[in-house]
């Protein structure tokens, strides 16, 4: 957001902007960043548990395990995001 600013891009009317992990951050920025918000005590809990498996002598999970189920992630959607206007969108419809 700092480079659109300095480069005089208007956040979110001509780019929208969306981070990772929903970090304490994310709410102090102006505009407020749109994040997407990643269970991390769930994902260093799986990757815990994987370790210990592989430690006491087990096979590593196969990456398309059955078993495996992915880690729910969900959109906070903040002020740094915004619908694409018409003359922005030009070109991009199917």
């Amino acid at each position: 957001m700092k480079a659109c600013i300095e480069a005089g891009v208007a956040v979110p009317e001509a780019m929208s902007i969306c981070g990772c992990d929903d970090i304490e951050t994310a709410r102090l920025v102006t505009p407020e960043l749109t994040t997407v918000h990643v269970r991390a005590r769930e994902m260093g809990a799986r990757a815990a548990r994987t370790l210990i498996r592989l430690v006491e002598g087990g096979k590593p999970p196969a990456p398309t395990s059955v078993r495996s189920k992915p880690l729910s992630v969900r959109l906070v959607a903040r002020g740094s995001t915004a619908s694409p206007n018409r003359e922005s969108a030009k070109g991009l419809e199917p």
